[in-house]
């Protein structure tokens, strides 16, 4: 399984059961990749016009999330704003179980910098 997360400093998710924020470049850079992707309804707002599955399970795929999971991660991607955000829900992925293999920073449509981050799974 392929996860997707946006994120803020201090790994802030959600914020009174809301992303912290969104931002239309990124999901410009997550087609480049990938053509349809699986996602909750409370996204579809982030995925107009573009090929997108709503689920209401998890399974094997890529998928944008925006809460925490309790499944297995074979690569994760995370896109890190940069920017402090009120928060209440923090991602929690231990990230010493994953290897960095990828990483750039490119400009987003409301935030100077984003980081996209793309780990690896490596230990149980």
């Amino acid at each position: 399984m392929i996860a997707v997360y946006m994120i803020g400093n201090n790994d802030a998710l959600s914020f009174n059961n809301r992303r912290v924020s969104s931002d239309k470049n990124i999901i410009d850079d997550l087609y480049k990749n990938y053509e349809n992707i699986n996602i909750f309804k409370r996204s579809e707002d982030l995925f107009k016009g573009r090929k997108y599955n709503i689920v209401d399970s998890l399974d094997d795929g890529i998928y944008f999330l925006e809460d925490n999971i309790d499944k297995k991660i074979d690569t994760l991607i995370i896109y890190r704003f940069n920017r402090d955000y009120p928060y209440d829900n923090r991602l929690n992925i231990d990230l010493e179980k994953y290897s960095l293999i990828d990483t750039y920073d490119f400009r987003g449509n409301s935030h100077d910098k984003i980081t996209k981050e793309v780990f690896e799974y490596e230990k149980d």
